[in-house]
């Protein structure tokens, strides 16, 4: 197996490896030394975040966009120690968005990245068995909590959806289980250029997940690959705005009308949930704890506030509401770069911009649902995203 040992690439392969892995390893280092090993690859991210940061500073220096948020996150940070409980909350809320930073800086790195398609294509099988084994066989690990510095983690997450268990495998949650698996059957699958029996065997583990967002962005891939070559690029960038404007005009409903009974079907009662209580929930607590302008800073909505606020946490679900907890006014500015970069960037039939138009549609469609920013592998993938569209250069693989 060929893998390549340079600082951005083994830092990804880790993250990967310990995200599929993520319950198991927690459950059996949780009362040995070696439980530190977890935190390793958010560890290894800071680092290329670092050694990256001051270089990037300098080529990006003049150009208006990132200048606009950097400054938007300073703001954002002074907000998050105003408006959060303690200062830990506002380090809690940087430690999660460390991947999305880290998606950011290695942009130009990761189709180099991706050439070891031998270790996505092992990690993949092994996340699907995880999970279809889990249909038959519950693992010790389901459900285990532990405390560190006397606040609860949650280790893995036992749920279920009327009374139907919602299987993560080896992974920490069921829909992390599900975005690892997509992701590297997104990899997978691009390589083959094709739909194989790996791709229906990743659409049987999401299926037993039941995370329908996933489900959906699935499907919606599924088409993108079957038909991509017959889809003009006039329609490529449409869709993808559509599902920009559907990300961020739910929620704004949500919070101008009263929704009521919407679904009649128990597929879509989890939708119903955020449109009447999730979302609007997630406003009265930015117009209650913060302000519409700046939000509540880093830290202010999520698994910081399960920490440190558990008596007013909101999870946003939704990417739309959870950069405007964070951001306020900003997740206004930080869409319409991504439309404006999107209705100039040219999208070819290339690799490369054929794999960066799947992983939006990949994050953007969970998106709507979720918010994406907490599961790693996605806020990673955002990150790079957004750094492709917001590009005005070709990709280029240093």
């Amino acid at each position: 197996m060929k893998v390549s040992f340079n600082l951005e690439g083994f830092t990804f392969y880790l993250v990967l490896f310990m995200g599929v892995f993520n319950s198991v390893f927690r459950y059996y280092l949780l009362d040995t030394p070696f439980f530190p090993i977890v935190y390793v690859p958010q560890l290894l991210m800071v680092l290329v975040i670092s050694i990256h940061f001051i270089s990037f500073l300098t080529q990006v220096k003049i150009k208006r966009t990132f200048f606009i948020i950097l400054w938007m996150l300073l703001l954002a940070l002074i907000c998050g120690v105003i408006y959060t409980n303690t200062i830990l909350q506002v380090f809690m809320g940087i430690y999660i968005l460390v991947p999305l930073f880290y998606g950011f800086v290695m942009y130009s790195f990761f189709e180099r990245i991706l050439s070891d398609k031998h270790f996505y294509t092992v990690i993949l099988i092994i996340g699907i068995i995880g999970v279809l084994v889990n249909i038959v066989y519950v693992f010790p690990w389901e459900g285990f909590h532990y405390e560190v510095y006397g606040k609860e983690i949650e280790g893995n997450r036992l749920w279920t959806t009327l009374g139907k268990r919602r299987l993560s495998g080896l992974g920490r949650s069921s829909f992390e289980t599900a975005g690892y698996v997509l992701f590297l059957a997104i990899i997978y699958v691009l390589k083959k250029s094709r739909i194989t029996v790996v791709w229906i065997l990743v659409g049987a583990a999401i299926y037993f997940t039941d995370t329908k967002g996933i489900i959906l962005t699935y499907l919606i891939i599924s088409l993108l690959i079957v038909f991509w070559e017959h889809i003009s690029l006039g329609s490529k960038k449409i869709g993808l705005i559509v599902i920009l404007l559907i990300n961020f005009v739910l929620p704004l409903l949500s919070w101008t009308f009263s929704i009521d009974d919407i679904a009649s079907v128990n597929f879509l009662r989890s939708f119903e949930m955020r449109l009447q209580d999730v979302w609007p929930d997630a406003y009265k607590l930015i117009l209650e704890s913060g302000n519409l302008i700046t939000g509540r800073g880093i830290g202010g909505i999520g698994v910081p506030q399960n920490i440190f606020e558990s008596e007013k946490s909101n999870p946003a679900d939704n990417l739309f509401v959870y950069l405007v907890a964070i951001f306020g006014l900003g997740a206004f500015i930080i869409y319409a770069f991504l439309m404006r970069g999107i209705y100039k960037k040219q999208i070819t039939n290339i690799p490369v911009d054929k794999l960066f138009y799947i992983l939006s549609i990949y994050v953007f469609v969970y998106g709507i649902t979720t918010n994406i920013i907490e599961l790693p592998v996605m806020s990673i993938c955002l990150g790079l995203v957004f750094r492709y569209w917001m590009d005005n250069k070709n990709y280029e693989a240093k």
